[in-house]
């Protein structure tokens, strides 16, 4: 029996495509959820203050007090991705199942990869790279594994995950460490029943369609390349003034260097061309300590064009949703916030007379961010 025309509303989308948006996303269900108490409606570009999760230190001897409170982060919500469709006057007699199925869910899709989208190209703010080569085995998880361990990372709290791209999906599911009963013990094989891949080393493993492949600058051509400071570097700051590099090469965002004199590693997190061999280089994590003019910039090759698989902490990064405005005149409009995660979408609905259509236009509002580069590692070949 189809639905009265009173089920097409607004909040009628905006209730389904809720649903449907929250069994699509994959990457941003594993990352940090945070969003303000109130939840108010908000414009795009508006900032919004969330609580950083928390780190200590044990102490011995003299013992200072750490602040219970974690730090404060303020994320501006400036993406607001959006899905306009139609809606006839004959569909409009559809089940609401039909209408669920061939409209609202793909739109809901759409949104949701571009959430998804959004966080995979926070990879340009991880320091840290490996270089997996031809491996094609377990071989590539543990080498990861190595450098966020190396990184004094919490590694035994079940929120690791790793993303990877249909190749290495490819590869891993040809591999024994996932197929093989000697391994996976008899019936337990997920790999072969359904495709997952499951948790290996305490590291869940989903694959992604996007994983982002990163373009490098011309000064990483084929090997490593030094250059210096021409300046003293203040430890916090996130530029540095760079020297003694070819005339007029360039850097990259998502390019990584080390400084002499400590082995925190860094990205860069704007494009810039050398003029001169000299350049202002913005980069993240902040200077782990002070760095004096004349120390050793060593940028780090990697394959130009290489595929990022992304092993990172549920506290990397974080995604903070705002609710948008409700009041728009003209249009019957609704927005359903998810009282759990704070995913908030709206549903808008307008009257195209002359061709007896429904516009229905469905959008999101967020920020994403990354909380601490040094919890994640890309691995490539």
């Amino acid at each position: 029996m189809a639905n009265t025309l009173a089920n097409y509303d607004a909040l009628f989308y905006a209730s389904q495509a809720l649903m449907a948006l929250r069994k699509r996303l994959g990457l941003e269900q594993r990352i940090f959820h945070g969003y303000d108490q109130e939840r108010r409606a908000r414009n795009e570009g508006s900032v919004v203050t969330i609580n950083r999760p928390g780190t200590f230190v044990a102490q011995k001897g003299s013992i200072t007090t750490q602040n219970i409170t974690p730090g404060i982060v303020n994320i501006t919500v400036d993406q607001r991705p959006e899905v306009r469709f139609e809606v006839t006057d004959v569909e409009r007699a559809y089940t609401g199942e039909r209408l669920v199925r061939d409209h609202i869910a793909p739109a809901a899709y759409a949104l949701a990869d571009q959430v998804d989208q959004d966080i995979a190209a926070l990879y340009k703010h991880v320091p840290w790279t490996y270089d997996y080569t031809t491996a094609t085995d377990h071989t590539v998880i543990t080498g990861m594994y190595e450098i966020a361990f190396g990184n004094k990372a919490p590694m035994n709290d079940g929120n690791w995950h790793l993303m990877i791209d249909a190749t290495m999906q490819k590869n891993f599911q040809n591999s024994d460490m996932f197929k093989t009963a000697s391994t996976t013990g008899d019936g337990n094989n997920q790999t072969l029943f359904n495709g997952t891949l499951g948790e290996r080393y305490g590291i869940e493993i989903f694959p992604s369609h996007n994983v982002p492949t990163h373009t490098v600058g011309t000064i990483i051509s084929g090997a490593d390349q030094a250059g210096a400071l021409t300046a003293n570097l203040a430890e916090g700051a996130t530029t540095m003034a760079l020297g003694s590099m070819a005339a007029t090469e360039t850097l990259k965002a998502g390019d990584t260097f080390s400084i002499a004199g400590n082995t925190q590693r860094y990205a860069v997190t704007a494009d810039a061309t050398m003029v001169g061999g000299a350049a202002n280089v913005s980069f993240t994590p902040p200077a782990a300590q002070a760095y004096s003019s004349g120390a050793v910039v060593t940028f780090y090759v990697t394959a130009t064009g290489a595929a990022q698989q992304l092993l990172f902490h549920q506290n990397w990064a974080a995604i903070v949703y705002a609710q948008l405005p409700s009041d728009v005149p003209g249009l019957d409009v609704e927005s359903v916030t998810d009282p759990v995660t704070g995913i908030s979408i709206r549903a808008s609905r307008g009257g195209d007379i002359l061709n007896k259509k429904t516009i229905v236009s469905l959008d999101l509002l967020y920020g994403v961010q990354v909380l601490d580069p040094n919890l994640a590692v890309r691995g490539y070949t």
